[in-house]
């Protein structure tokens, strides 16, 4: 018969066992992400999708000799994503990791390139799509050339007003040097004059910047860009926006697939202060819903007082990813207090893998302030909840231990994941919870760096005591005043890179046989809040 003290070091050690598996699980299972089915916005056939993908896009053509790029636009699923392509023609590449697709050398006509994309859980999907490679819908603009050009790549135009009258599905290619925009139409903001595109058949809408060449767009003397086209498909790629004011663009919030792609929005100011009239790079105006609206590889810098994204009303399926946003100050008297606005209506929002550092004393907050929201909800426009946000990835610096993000300021906000992020020094604030008759949600908080006083989520005065009973996950996230991170957001006990935070360990993506998958080791020594 086995002894009482052999028993209990049996039991003991099997106790510990189920303890460390159950740690190791919870903090190396796929508990976060998973949420929405994986999806391909583009590349893929022409006239699929819902709404359809036009075959006036510019993932569709490439002129022949100059290097076409595409960076392949994914949601859903489990990220990270892995890349491949088959069928490509010869010298096209798509990075692994990225989806950047790369094609140095278009000769002819490529058809039924497919494209795969594997999620962290190895789950699949493809589609495929022809690139025709053609001189034709394709305008060419060179600062530096003489004027009476004939907008082709020997005979190229020099200013932005005389391609105005060309064809709206014309794809306009930019060669190296500063474009001032030109007054166009009648819209007027304050002292700002629109260059307008009216509707669909108004005017190229897709520009972008011959490859390794610097192109700037000069917004001088209060202009903005106005689009109201549902079906236009807007792309911009490459390009530099410079000293804008009030907005760089106003979109009817009903334009399917615009595209912002490797853009750097440069310089914003206000014309009229304490004044909110959804002022910032991008505002999508209440007109019914659009689908795709993507912003990739962005930086956003140099703004005083308006948003960087926002607002954005009745968009479904937006796609934020990778962009940056810095040097942002709010002056006193400025009218808007976030920095991304999504706003009203808002459905199947990404917003990953971005970095945003905000200087000191700036007064902002990210996302959501006190009167207006990231994830907000206004019945003034038509009953329709935001829901189904995953905000993943990403890297939140405040340079005050103050409020950094704000979640629900509308009080209407439903199904939110915020998983696998990184607050480096600030707060993430939840508003207007009252539990248990109004927690809106559910919410979602999962392998998260809290780096903050409150080593952890604050909750808003406009919150019941107990508010913290209405969040619906809070699982294995770290949270401390100081130590877990460096300034630049990384994880000072690199052990943990790939189960805590924005950091992503190269074991995370899926083994499609050109890297090795190693388990990331086990934390020890640190609580989990």
């Amino acid at each position: 018969m086995l002894s009482n003290k052999f028993m209990m070091q049996k039991h003991l050690k099997i106790f510990f066992l189920i303890l460390f598996g159950t740690f190791f699980l919870a903090n190396n299972s796929l508990a976060y992400g998973n949420h929405q089915p994986l999806e391909i916005i583009a590349p893929k056939e022409a006239g699929t999708g819902n709404p359809a993908i036009p075959s006036t896009h510019r993932v569709f053509r490439a002129y022949p000799g100059i290097q076409y790029e595409f960076k392949a636009q994914v949601i859903g699923g489990t990220y990270p994503y892995v890349f491949s392509l088959s069928n490509a023609p010869e010298g096209m590449t798509i990075d692994r990791k990225t989806g950047v697709i790369i094609w140095p050398n278009p000769q002819q006509d490529a058809n039924d390139i497919q494209i795969t994309v594997h999620d962290k859980n190895g789950t699949s999907i493809s589609s495929t799509w022809d690139i025709d490679v053609t001189t034709n819908g394709f305008i060419f603009v060179d600062a530096n050339a003489q004027d009476g050009g004939n907008g082709t790549l020997n005979s190229p135009y020099n200013k932005i007003n005389d391609f105005s009258s060309r064809n709206a599905t014309d794809i306009v290619c930019f060669r190296e040097g500063t474009y001032n925009l030109p007054v166009r139409g009648d819209y007027t903001v304050g002292n700002a004059s629109g260059y307008v595109w009216s509707s669909p058949t108004d005017a190229p809408h897709k520009w972008i910047a011959y490859p390794g060449e610097d192109v700037t767009i000069d917004l001088t003397n209060n202009r903005l860009f106005y689009g109201a086209p549902s079906d236009a498909s807007f792309y911009f790629e490459g390009l530099r926006f410079y000293r804008g004011r009030e907005y760089f663009f106003r979109s009817s919030s009903s334009a399917n697939y615009a595209t912002f792609y490797n853009c750097v929005f440069d310089t914003l100011t206000l014309e009229r202060t304490n004044y909110n009239s959804n002022q910032g790079a991008y505002f999508t105006m209440h007109s019914g819903v659009g689908y795709y609206l993507v912003f990739q590889n962005c930086r956003f810098t140099g703004f005083r007082g308006p948003q960087a994204i926002g607002s954005i009303y009745d968009n479904v399926k937006i796609l934020v990813e990778n962009c940056t946003v810095d040097d942002f100050v709010r002056p006193e008297d400025s009218a808007t207090n976030q920095v991304m606005a999504f706003k009203v209506c808002i459905r199947n929002l990404t917003f990953r893998r971005n970095e945003i550092i905000l200087p000191e004393n700036s007064s902002y907050g990210i996302m959501g302030g006190s009167t207006n929201s990231l994830l907000g909800f206004d019945s003034v426009h038509g009953n329709v909840d935001s829901q189904d946000i995953e905000i993943s990835y990403n890297h939140f610096r405040n340079y005050a231990d103050s409020e950094m993000i704000r979640l629900n300021s509308a009080d209407e906000t439903k199904r939110t994941w915020f998983y696998r992020n990184t607050i480096s020094t600030g707060k993430l604030v939840m508003r207007g919870l009252e539990y248990p008759d109004d927690c809106d949600g559910p919410w979602y908080f999962e392998n998260n760096v809290f780096q903050n006083s409150d080593r952890g989520i604050s909750y808003h005065y406009s919150s019941s005591p107990d508010a913290y009973q209405c969040i619906g996950t809070h699982s294995n996230n770290l949270g401390e005043s100081s130590g877990l991170v460096n300034s630049g957001g990384f994880l000072i006990n690199r052990d943990l890179v790939g189960t805590y935070g924005w950091e992503i360990a190269e074991s995370e993506y899926w083994n499609d046989g050109e890297a090795d998958v190693t388990s990331p080791s086990s934390p020890t020594g640190l609580s989990v809040s």
